[in-house]
């Protein structure tokens, strides 16, 4: 997918947008139909262009947007809940949605770069300038569906069927499409609707996800016997509808992080989970926990590996380990990256995401896997 072209701009302003022109433009955006019934969203926009106007050339920060837009508390911490890095992704999926429908005659695009919180603002005479050589190419714009639902409890879902809705696109011969969603654990009966329409979902030409995969993250109940509960009822009705052919995923915190942070999900149910789910998933993300070079990172990686297959009482568990936030990685980290892939006899391996990798990161991942590991690292 090219990106949406500018439609020619009906109103001309300066290249470097004035502090009005830039209020003007959020208030636009917020008046839009894709931002009016999202609270949260229009929410973190208004705080971060409003931040950056405020102190133009600081960055935000990950644990200040967490803090001060999704209500974490003062011992909130970024590596262990990714709550802003996910609502980033979405909040750039409706500006880009935004732009390329109902403000795509707006004077003034307000943009995030991947990896920041921080606002960028251009008029859109440059804008359509930096992507001319772009135009000749044909683009597939896929727009949200819109929450007509009363409030905004459903807001989620339409922004997920637009994310999935996108990744059916991208069906090739040789390529599976794997579905997800994030359940809070504050609505079982909503989660269990969300979850179970990705695995029934069937395509007009009869289609389906070739699997699905939960995502276990919310923090959101804060009696960990409850939040347990919720989830080992959900993925027992998930794999009953499923089918034992059928292939679940739990993508699952960092180990690792959760030992650092031991509030966050004591008890976590490893074992129990092995028996609904045909493969863990977890977000080690050894970027965001401060580690450096090919040793530390190799070993941090292989740490969250160990302490999985330990705590399910399976040493050959299926893992498919998700490393790190791509832009954020060195040629070290990288290495110990793939050391971490080859020493630990994995199912898969990715980065976070696609659109950060370098091409450095990208031979690295193609390079010939070579275990380096001195006994134990990965046991």
């Amino acid at each position: 997918m090219g990106p949406a072209e500018f439609a020619p701009s009906t109103q001309l302003v300066s290249k470097t947008p004035t502090r009005e022109q830039i209020q003007d433009q959020l208030d636009r955006i917020l008046q839009s139909s894709l931002f009016i019934r999202s609270e949260r969203m229009s929410r973190f926009l208004r705080f971060s262009v409003e931040n950056t106007l405020a102190s133009p050339g600081s960055a935000i920060k990950e644990y200040l947007v967490g803090v001060e837009v999704f209500d974490r508390p003062a011992d909130y911490n970024p590596q262990v809940d990714p709550i802003v890095r996910v609502e980033a992704r979405r909040l750039r999926a409706k500006l880009k949605s935004y732009y390329a429908a109902a403000g795509s005659t707006d004077p003034i695009l307000i943009d995030f770069p991947k990896g920041a919180y921080s606002a960028v603002f251009r008029s859109t005479e440059l804008a359509r300038s930096s992507n001319a050589e772009e135009r000749g190419q044909t683009a597939v714009a896929v727009l949200p569906f819109t929450n007509l639902c009363q409030g905004t409890g459903d807001e989620y879902f339409s922004d997920g069927l637009t994310e999935e809705l996108i990744l059916l696109l991208t069906r090739v011969r040789g390529l599976r499409v794997v579905a997800w969603y994030l359940p809070s654990f504050d609505n079982p009966a909503q989660d269990a609707r969300r979850a179970l329409a990705a695995i029934r979902f069937r395509s007009s030409t009869g289609q389906r996800f070739d699997s699905f995969a939960l995502d276990i993250e919310a923090g959101f109940v804060k009696p960990v016997a409850l939040r347990n509960q919720r989830l080992l009822r959900l993925s027992a009705r998930l794999r009953a509808v499923a089918g034992s052919r059928y292939s679940l995923g739990a993508i699952v915190p960092s180990s690792v992080g959760m030992r650092r942070h031991p509030r966050y999900w004591p008890r976590f149910p490893y074992r129990p989970l092995a028996r609904y789910y045909d493969v863990f998933l977890p977000m080690a993300y050894f970027t965001d926990a401060g580690v450096h070079g090919s040793k530390p990172s190799r070993a941090y990686l292989a740490a969250n590996v160990r302490d999985i297959r330990i705590r399910t009482g399976n040493p050959n568990e299926p893992i498919h380990l998700i490393g790190g936030i791509a832009g954020s990685m060195g040629a070290k980290e990288t290495a110990g990256f793939m050391h971490a892939v080859a020493d630990c006899a994995l199912l898969g391996y990715s980065l976070y995401e696609f659109p950060i990798t370098s091409r450095s990161a990208w031979k690295a991942l193609r390079a010939p896997l070579v275990a380096v590991a001195n006994g134990g690292l990965c046991d």
